[in-house]
This record gives structure tokens, C-alpha cells and sequence, in this order.
């Protein structure tokens, strides 16, 4: 009907509605943070993994905005139901067998988005434990090479938070969590094609700490400062801060020519996936997170701050523990050490760190 589309934006909402409802529903987009989880077991991951994200990405935001088009003409948007769209909107037409077809592939599919939400985190509990940053019994191997420990550990702490927590307290966190974890990924994506100078090793982390911050601080001062003088004035200090973090990044930090610089137990490696128009791409993707972030009530973001100075804590505490003697990290750096350009067994490159399957020497 296309009278319930008009107005396209309703006055209530506005655009700044708009963003805010993409803040709430951004943990949508964690099934492609998993799949990144799992590159280990794909086949040539350098170009395959980044193919098949942005294609499915591409696909799935065209088809996600025809079901939202969909879903908004079927029926006025202010009787749409918060919790079982299609259906109630099949009912309100009063085509039940169309609902209760509905309703079933809702069900039928809701165990497959919780594997794959699963399915990823006992790699990652078994790269930190690599690390040192967990005990090493979440990277212990069952007989079957398996991660046993680690899967059973997940799964107890999800069934408790699913029983317990109402999922309108997590929606928000889950949501700001994926965006800080997207900043993070276009933060590491930098760092990997701009190297520091060898007197000043931390550098290119520095400016990125700062670009982070900048944007951060910008993003909250322009949604929160109802347009005031001194606010605006903050949002344009941070902004010149944040634009003259990227400008030494690039001055001071120049690009590596092979992806990971000395990162790479074995440089010289031109089979990855080339983000075009770096560093100015994931710097704009951080931007656009943090700015989703910012929609946020500010007790939403208070908390999401008091959690990350808390993982903050701990890591920088867990970094106190010697990862030199991890066997894994021990050997990579042992063969880094010999001269000349080396691969491994199966012909792929080495990076100093994995977060993949377990390398096989861990078992």
C-alpha cells in the first residue's frame, strides 16, 4: 500500500531516528565479524574471505532494505510488531497460512544465526589463551583436535546470559560492542600497511589511538551538544586533532610494501586483498562507527566506556605474563629469526600471530 509509505521518514522519528534504529540493530552485521573469525578454515583466505564478505554484505543490505520496504507498505508502521514482523503484518491482512509459514522459517532459522554467532568464539578464546590473556586450558585439544574446553565454557556462558538478561538490556551493548569491534578491525587494518619508524615503535598505534579518541569525541560532542557554541567549537577541535592524526600516520608511518611490514615472519607477500584508498577508508569506517555509537543515551555510553576501561584492565594486567614462552609464538619467532625468505609446510606465508584453527604443533 503505497499510502503507508508517506511520509517516507516519519516526523517523530526523523533522521536522526533513522540512526539511532541503525545503532539498535547493527549486531545484524556480527555473522561477517565470525566468518573473519574463522579464515583458517577457508580455502586461499587472502582473496576469497574478503570477496565473500563484501559480495554477501552487498546482497544481504539489498535484501534487508526490500523486506524493510516490504514490511512498512504491508501495514501503517506504528501497529508494526516490535518482535514478529512478518507474521503479525500477514495477520493483519488476515492471511494466516502466509503468517504461520512466516512464523516457521523465523524458528527454523534462529538456531542457525546462534551456531554461527557460537561457532567463532572458542577461536577466539584459544588465540587470547595463545596470547596468555586466558589460561591455557581454552586452548587445550580434546582427542579429536577439537576445542572442547573452550566450546563448553561458551556455551554454559550464553545459555545463562540467554535464561537470565531480557534482551532489551543487551541490544544496545551487543550493538555498540560490534562497532567498537569494527573500529578495532579498521585500527589493526592500518597498522598492518603503515609501519612505525624503528626508533619510535609504538607510534603508528599512538596516532591511531588518537584518531580513535578524535572521532569518538567528535561523534558524542556533535549528537549530544544541541548545537551550542562551546560544543561546536570541541567538535571542530576534534575534528582538526583527528584529521592531523592521519596526516603524521602517513607522513611519519609510511606504507609498507607487502601487508604486515615486519609483522610478517616472511615478507614480500602480494596475495592479500588490497583495501583501496587506504588509510582514508577504514578511517572513515571508524568515523561511521563511532558516529552510530553516539546515538546512544549517554548512560548507554557511559556504560559502554565503563566496559572497555574494564577489558582495558585486564588486558594491559594479562600483558604482564611472559608470551615468550608459549610454544606457538615461541617457534614462529624462533623461525622468524632465520635468515632469507622462508614459508611453511603447505606454502603459505606465517604471520606472527593466527587467530585461527589451532596450529598444529599446539597439539
Amino acid at each position: 500500500q503505497p499510502r503507508n509509505l508517506t511520509p517516507f521518514i516519519p516526523p517523530e522519528f526523523g533522521t536522526a531516528g533513522i540512526l539511532r534504529g541503525a545503532t539498535s540493530c547493527f549486531f545484524g552485521y556480527l555473522g561477517f565479524d565470525e566468518i573473519s573469525c574463522l579464515a583458517g578454515e577457508a580455502k586461499n583466505p587472502q582473496k576469497n574471505l574478503p570477496k565473500g564478505i563484501l559480495y554477501t554484505l552487498m546482497l544481504v543490505t539489498v535484501l534487508y532494505i526490500m523486506a524493510a520496504i516490504t514490511l512498512t507498505g504491508m501495514q501503517p508502521y506504528s501497529t508494526i510488531s516490535e518482535v514478529s514482523g512478518f507474521p503479525a503484518a500477514f495477520q493483519y491482512h488476515g492471511w494466516e497460512w502466509a503468517s504461520n509459514i512466516s512464523a516457521f522459517g523465523e524458528i527454523f532459522t534462529l538456531p542457525i544465526v546462534v551456531l554461527i554467532v557460537f561457532m567463532a568464539q572458542p577461536r577466539l578464546q584459544y588465540a587470547l589463551a595463545m596470547d596468555g590473556f586466558l589460561p591455557s586450558w581454552f586452548g587445550e585439544l580434546n582427542s579429536r583436535g577439537n576445542l572442547h574446553n573452550g566450546t563448553s565454557f561458551a556455551g554454559v556462558i550464553m545459555i545463562l546470559v540467554a535464561t537470565f538478561v531480557p534482551f532489551t538490556h543487551l541490544n544496545d551493548m551487543i550493538s555498540a560492542a560490534v562497532l567498537v569491534a569494527f573500529c578495532m578491525t579498521n585500527t589493526s587494518l592500518i597498522l598492518m600497511w603503515h609501519e612505525p619508524p624503528e626508533d619510535h615503535p609504538n607510534l603508528a598505534m599512538q596516532l591511531m589511538g588518537g584518531f580513535n579518541v578524535a572521532a569518538f569525541a567528535m561523534s558524542v560532542l556533535w549528537t549530544h551538544s544541541n548545537g551550542g557554541f562551546f560544543g561546536q567549537t570541541l567538535v571542530i577541535l576534534a575534528g582538526v586533532c583527528g584529521i592531523a592524526c592521519v596526516v603524521l600516520l602517513c607522513k611519519w608511518c609510511p606504507q609498507t610494501a607487502s601487508f604486515g611490514g615486519s609483522c610478517m615472519a616472511y615478507g614480500g607477500h602480494d596475495g592479500y586483498f588490497h583495501t583501496p584508498f587506504m588509510p582514508i577508508t577504514p578511517c572513515l569506517g571508524i568515523l561511521v562507527n563511532t558516529y552510530l555509537i553516539s546515538q546512544l543515551e549517554l548512560e548507554g555510553i557511559a556504560a559502554l566506556l565503563f566496559y572497555f576501561c574494564i577489558t582495558t584492565l585486564f588486558f594491559v594486567l594479562t600483558k604482564r605474563g611472559s608470551t615468550q614462552s608459549l610454544p606457538y609464538i615461541r617457534s614462529i619467532q624462533e623461525l622468524k629469526s632465520h635468515e632469507g625468505r622462508e614459508e611453511s609446510a603447505n606454502g603459505e606465508l606465517l604471520l606472527l600471530r593466527s587467530i585461527s584453527l589451532p596450529h598444529p604443533s599446539s597439539s
